[in-house]
C-alpha cells in the first residue's frame, strides 16, 4: 500500500507474517532536488528533466546500476553518449563515442564494473568500453618517435565482438562477472571477453 510520509516522500507499507508493519521511504523529494534538480513539492506537468539528446532517433538507454546519476543513450547515427543527471539540463553529455557505423541497437552498463559498458550496433559489432581509461600521451609520443602511427582507436574501446548478423541485444550476466550474451538474426552468442573482470 502506498503511503505519504511526513517529509513529503512516498513509501510503501508491507505487512509481514508476524503482523508487524515495516515502511520503506523512497524518492524523498528533498534528496531528489538536491541530487538531480527536480522533484519540487508542487505538482508539475511534463518531464522532470528534458534535453535534446541527438539530432536523430535515440533508440536505447541504460541506467548505471552502481552510479545512480549516470545514464547512457544510443542513437540512429551510431553514437552513444553518457549523461550525468546532475548536469543533464545543460544538454551536454559527459562523454560521446562515434564508433559504430550504423544505429546503436542495444546498450547496457556492466552490473559489476561501474565504468564498463557494452554497446551493440546494426553494423554487426558489439563493443566493450571502459570509461575509466584515458589517452596516454607518453605512449603516443613513443610510437611517433619510433616512426609508428598512433592507432585511431579510442583508448576506452577495449573489445570488439563480431561474427553475428543484425545484432539486436547485448546483456551482461548478473552473477558471472564479465560474461555477456548477444542476440542476432543468426543466433545467440555467449562469451567472456578477457578484458572484462
Amino acid at each position: 500500500r502506498w503511503t505519504r510520509s511526513h517529509s513529503g516522500g512516498m513509501g510503501v507499507a508491507l505487512r509481514t507474517c508476524s503482523g508487524l508493519r515495516r515502511s520503506w521511504r523512497f524518492l524523498h523529494r528533498a534528496q531528489q532536488t538536491r541530487q538531480f534538480g527536480f522533484g519540487t513539492p508542487e505538482k508539475k506537468k511534463g518531464s522532470a528533466l528534458d534535453v535534446k539528446a541527438a539530432d536523430c532517433d535515440v533508440n536505447v538507454i541504460s541506467w548505471n546500476t552502481k552510479v545512480p546519476y549516470l545514464l547512457a543513450s544510443g542513437d540512429d547515427s551510431g553514437i552513444f553518449k553518457v549523461w550525468d543527471l546532475r548536469t543533464f539540463q545543460a544538454g551536454q553529455p559527459v562523454a560521446s563515442f562515434s564508433w559504430h557505423k550504423q544505429q546503436v541497437t542495444s546498450i547496457q552498463w556492466n552490473p559489476n564494473q561501474p565504468s564498463m559498458i557494452a554497446c551493440a550496433g546494426a553494423d554487426n559489432q558489439v563493443t566493450l568500453w571502459d570509461l575509466s581509461l584515458e589517452r596516454d600521451a607518453e605512449a603516443e609520443a613513443e610510437l611517433l618517435a619510433q616512426g609508428m602511427p598512433v592507432p585511431d582507436i579510442p583508448p576506452q574501446l577495449i573489445f570488439i565482438h563480431q561474427g553475428q548478423k543484425e545484432v539486436k541485444e547485448v546483456r551482461w550476466h548478473p552473477q558471472c562477472p564479465g560474461v555477456m550474451a548477444t542476440t542476432a538474426s543468426d543466433g545467440v552468442h555467449i562469451f567472456r571477453p578477457i578484458n572484462a573482470a
